[in-house]
């Protein structure tokens, strides 16, 4: 379902905004956690929505190789990925400084590092904020209530929100050079190490990847619900998703029991051209 959009022609009054939870506070901002980290997956080895990555068989093999090229994702990039293919264009009388120079498998490595990392310490301000301790208030500013400690006491949750991102941005080549959409479990592992179960959402497209049908809300009866980046999703079968493969998306929380989804915001990246 999409959003009913607010507002009418000119000179129509505008609508009250509607208040959202606390919870769906939190969802929203673990969603712009990810702002701009996700890579678009479809049937063939895209990036950034074009035809413009090749399938690197070497890097899996060749160690030297991998780091070298992706210092930042080399550690959970043990597949073919599908990275951006080298297609400078020298200079011309539009463009006298050329085109495409920064489509590289380093220039987008180094985004991802910058962009994941800029991410987790503002998240990590926001988890030590001494203001609000103080007012005994969360992030929100909610009374008695206390910031969620995502990052600041949980390193798994760390390493798993990078982990996510450079495979998203990396998605896994098939046999016929097409980037695969992303394993649920790695969806899921994500939730399972920041201790998020409230946030479900790595279920089907269908349901903007919730797991059951979205009720309209307020007086003009809107849909709030967006894609969930990476997705969509499909069950895990060696080599049929991304990363696919078994125990790279291993749970770290195995004892909370539940399908916990990753909280994040998908844009392509455009930092190439």
């Amino acid at each position: 379902p999409g959003a009913k959009q607010k507002g009418g022609g000119r000179g129509a009054e505008p609508e009250p905004e509607l208040e959202p939870e606390p919870e769906a506070m939190e969802l929203r901002n673990l969603l712009v956690l990810l702002v701009g980290i996700a890579t678009q997956v479809t049937l063939a080895c895209y990036i950034t929505g074009a035809d413009s990555g090749i399938c690197d068989e070497r890097i899996p093999s060749d160690t030297d190789y991998r780091e070298a090229l992706m210092p930042y994702c080399a550690k959970y990039i043990k597949y073919i990925p599908c990275v951006p293919r080298d297609q400078y264009l020298p200079p011309s009388r539009q463009f006298p400084e050329g085109r495409w120079g920064g489509h590289t498998i380093q220039a987008k490595d180094a985004w991802i590092k910058q962009t994941t990392e800029d991410l987790i310490k503002y998240r990590l301000k926001v988890e030590v904020n001494k203001t609000n301790e103080d007012k005994g208030v969360d992030e929100f500013g909610v009374k008695g209530k206390k910031t969620a400690k995502r990052f600041s006491e949980n390193p798994d949750c760390k390493n798993a929100f990078r982990a996510y991102a450079c495979w998203i941005n990396f998605p896994r080549c098939d046999d016929q050079d097409n980037s695969l959409m992303m394993c649920r479990s790695a969806c899921e592992n994500f939730f399972l190490s920041c201790e998020a179960e409230q946030f479900m959402r790595c279920g089907p497209s269908e349901f903007m990847n919730e797991y059951v049908p979205e009720q309209a809300t307020g007086p003009e009866q809107e849909f709030l619900r967006d894609f969930f980046p990476g997705q969509p999703f499909r069950d895990y079968e060696p080599g049929k998703c991304t990363p696919g493969i078994r125990g790279s998306a291993a749970v770290a929380r195995p004892s909370l029991g539940l399908i916990i989804a990753l909280a994040a915001a998908g844009a392509l990246y455009a930092g190439f051209a």
